[in-house]
């Protein structure tokens, strides 16, 4: 008891704790509710958090007296449109309850309110209907006019359908009927996806009307249909379980049969037709005893299997102890490794944290490794502390921290340094779009859209931006609401009629079932076009094997094979996709001949290794031939012995040594001696120090590109000394425009703080006449990219460049 009064008593202490402090007094008597006032006072007037202020004074409304009728009054105002601002800067949002206060009017005023202010976050209106439902049938009229206005606005993601209907579930039989029609309006629009047909279903579960015949039927045609891509026929065969008891054996076969998509997943379909009661024990043996199909996923069907096995749960926690413990292994395999024992075992979850916890303060680590060991850390933390928390945040402004690691907190955390790691990226054009608007969307960021379209509508005609980033920006534009997708599809259709349009192509029909089938017609065609010449035809079979199977052209496939034109990689690849109708005996054929060309024989090793234990042992003998032949090309040999490191442990123990042979091999190339010391100080940190000992020796040796390239290995371990080298050979005008460029765009690329001085270097280049065009195009690029200041500079400047000789800035053209 005075222990706990201490630390409510503590202004110096997390205030969290406090307030955990404060509950457990105030469950011992009244006799310790003045000091309780007193203390959580000071938090609910003074801290700007909004969530911790409601939690206050939600505990003081619970005490008796002047201080629980404040407490109401307050909680009421923390609801109003004065504090919607701070909610939205910290990427919050309240949750009130019944019991807030004793005015149901004005608690029902307050949250009609939020439930129709387009401001707020998704989330909040969300639970302002939910407070509603609570509140009794007086209000119940409110809160379906406000989830039905939700689904009109078409902001609602697909995956928040479920939710947004769950909040109706207190509503009489005749509203949720009215509530259920609203949710089947979404299946009748144009562009219906997968995601949509399943939030619905989702959807009329909660709210009674599960095997609704219409959402039945729409997902019956997307589980059957073979032009669907793998993850919307697995997703809409689980929700078909779900709704249809009586079609789980079907669902079961569309899952197991899946050979496309996430693994993650494939596995996470299989377990929730596990929970429905489906029998997967057949397929999965199936999966299993098949020779042609992916190690992962047989894998992970051998382990549903045996997963009530403790015999086999055993050694597979002892296996991942001694990856977890070892010291020589990478540490993105102790980071899997940390999660997965966590799994296997909730008692070891606190040795994996100890673990996660040293990497991701060991001073010897590079600070992506630090950033990798601190989000597992973070992640399987039960009780994430503000401590944690806000550390990682601070780790997020270092000028080395990656744009993957910011781009995660921003999504994981919420709190106001959420919320600028958050703007940080949307205002940062250097950042790709996958990470630069991760997460983003209406729902969850109302206040952030309009600056995140300007951004992207920007970033569409933006001349700096290459084709792939255009379109990226179109399918980015596309997340941020069903409702901005008819304009992403509409830019996307624009530039489907360019130079670059397969790209384009390849992006409408991830978006657009429609389109997907469009695309699948016209390959289809060009294909049974004799006239057509073999490139068209060669596109056609790619499109057809990427959005429909490899069997859909197995014929043309099987003659490809015997084309003089056809390149030995080429052939290597072709067999791949032919595996589950020619099963995988050629390759390995290919694979163990001798007398192959060594390039065919690296390919076949590694496409090969993920199928079985015997694939990965013959992999590891063909690489480790490959790397240690001195005959071999220098480059090649490295990639095999980069590649032997990948390959499980004997991979390891063969690739190590291959390795540090041709790091210590003067008669090699100076560049396969540091990308064969970069890759072991990767794979082996024990061997770290003394690789980065070598590369500090080379970087003053050799030619200039090759130096820039052996400060950035240094960088990938060392960014501050990674780019200090790189700023000196990047400064040096003697050196030539392209080795000097890419000294800038590999600094700016490891520091934020080298931005500028990377742009320095890149005006000057883009400006110099002397230098190549296409170099000065590249500059230009940078520069636009890395300073807001010179941007339009860099732009003009581009579109003179780029329309020389009938060029176009247009990402497209």
């Amino acid at each position: 008891m005075d222990d706990l009064r201490d630390v409510l008593a503590d202004t110096a202490a997390d205030p969290r704790l406090r307030l955990e402090a404060a509950t457990q007094l105030a469950r011992l008597g009244p006799e310790f509710h003045p000091e309780i006032v007193e203390q959580l006072g000071e938090i609910a007037h003074r801290r700007r958090d909004p969530d911790l202020r409601y939690d206050a004074w939600r505990l003081l409304r619970r005490l008796d007296g002047p201080a629980g009728e404040r407490a109401a009054a307050e909680l009421l105002h923390l609801l109003g449109p004065d504090e919607a601002a701070t909610w939205v800067a910290w990427r919050d949002f309240p949750m009130p309850q019944v019991t807030d206060t004793e005015d149901n009017e004005a608690l029902a005023r307050a949250v009609i309110r939020v439930l129709r202010d387009p401001a707020r976050r998704g989330d909040a209106r969300r639970s302002a209907a939910t407070t509603l439902v609570t509140l009794g049938r007086p209000y119940h009229r409110d809160a379906l006019d406000g989830v039905i206005a939700l689904l009109r606005s078409r902001t609602v993601p697909d995956a928040e359908l479920p939710w947004l209907a769950r909040s109706l579930t207190g509503l009489g039989h005749a509203p949720r009927g009215e509530a259920a029609e609203a949710f089947r309006e979404l299946l009748r629009g144009r562009a219906v996806t997968a995601g949509i047909v399943c939030g619905v279903a989702g959807a009329l579960d909660h709210l009674g009307h599960r095997g609704d015949p219409e959402v039945v039927a729409a997902l019956e045609r997307i589980a059957v249909d073979e032009t669907a891509d793998g993850d919307s026929r697995g997703e809409a065969a689980v929700a078909l379980a779900r709704a249809a008891p009586d079609r789980t054996g079907a669902a079961a076969a569309v899952v197991l049969s899946s050979r496309r998509g996430s693994d993650y997943r494939w596995e996470t379909r299989l377990r929730a037709l596990a929970a429905l009661g489906t029998d997967l024990v057949p397929g999965l043996r199936d999966v299993t005893a098949a020779s042609a199909t992916k190690r992962l996923r047989r894998e992970i069907a051998a382990a549903l299997l045996a997963e009530l096995d403790p015999g086999r749960r055993e050694a597979a926690i002892g296996f991942v102890r001694r990856v977890l413990e070892d010291e020589r292994q990478s540490i993105t395999d102790r980071c899997e490794a940390a999660k997965n024992l966590a799994q296997l075992d909730d008692s070891l979850a606190g040795r994996s944290l100890t673990v996660l916890r040293r990497l991701a303060g060991d001073q010897e680590r590079a600070a992506h490794e630090h950033e990798l060991a601190a989000y597992w850390w973070d992640g399987l933390s039960q009780d994430r502390t503000d401590g944690l928390r806000q550390a990682n945040l601070l780790r997020a402004r270092d000028p080395a921290a990656t744009v993957w690691f910011q781009a995660r907190l921003a999504q994981r955390y919420r709190g106001r340094e959420a919320r600028e790691t958050r703007l940080a990226l949307l205002d940062d054009p250097a950042v790709a779009p996958g990470d630069r608007f991760a997460g983003l969307t209406t729902w969850d960021d109302p206040d952030l859209v309009a600056a995140a379209e300007s951004a992207l509508e920007d970033l569409l005609i933006a001349p700096e931006a290459l084709p792939a980033d255009s379109a990226e920006a179109a399918v980015t534009l596309a997340g941020l609401s069903p409702g901005h997708l008819p304009r992403a599809v509409g830019e996307l259709a624009g530039f489907s009629q360019e130079r670059f349009g397969r790209l384009a192509w390849d992006k409408l029909a991830e978006l657009d079932p429609d389109w997907r089938r469009r695309r699948i017609a016209e390959a289809h065609a060009v294909l049974a076009d004799e006239s057509r010449p073999w490139r068209d035809h060669a596109e056609a079979s790619e499109v057809l094997v990427d959005l429909v199977s490899p069997e859909a052209v197995a014929g043309y496939l099987r003659g490809v094979l015997d084309d003089p034109v056809v390149g030995d990689l080429d052939r290597v690849e072709i067999r791949l996709l032919l595996r589950d109708l020619d099963g995988l005996g050629a390759l390995r054929r290919i694979r163990d001949d001798d007398r192959a060309p060594a390039a065919t024989r690296w390919t076949a090793a590694n496409r090969l290794a993920g199928f079985t234990v015997a694939d990965r042992a013959a992999g590891v003998r063909t690489l480790h031939a490959l790397a240690t032949d001195r005959a071999c090309r220098p480059t090649l040999r490295w990639r095999a012995g980069r590649d032997l490191m990948s390959f499980g442990g004997r991979g390891r123990e063969l690739g190590a040594p291959a390795l540090h042979e041709m790091v210590t091999d003067e008669a090699l190339p100076q560049l396969v001696r540091a990308d064969a010391a970069r890759t072991l100080a990767g794979h082996r940190p024990d061997l770290r120090a003394e690789m980065l000992g070598f590369l500090q020796r080379l970087r003053h040796t050799g030619k200039p590109l090759a130096r820039v390239q052996v400060c950035e290995a240094i960088g990938h371990f060392d960014s501050l000394d990674g780019a200090r080298g790189l700023r000196t050979l990047a400064a040096d005008r003697s050196l030539g425009p392209r080795v000097r460029l890419r000294g800038a765009a590999a600094m700016a690329n490891l520091r934020a703080d080298h931005r500028e001085q990377a742009a320095l270097v890149a005006r000057e280049v883009a400006h110099d006449e002397a230098a190549p065009r296409h170099v000065r195009v590249k500059a230009a690029r940078l520069l636009a990219r890395v300073s807001r200041l010179c941007r339009a500079e860099a732009r003009d400047l581009l579109r003179r460049l780029t329309h020389v000789a009938g060029n176009t800035t247009h990402p497209f053209a």
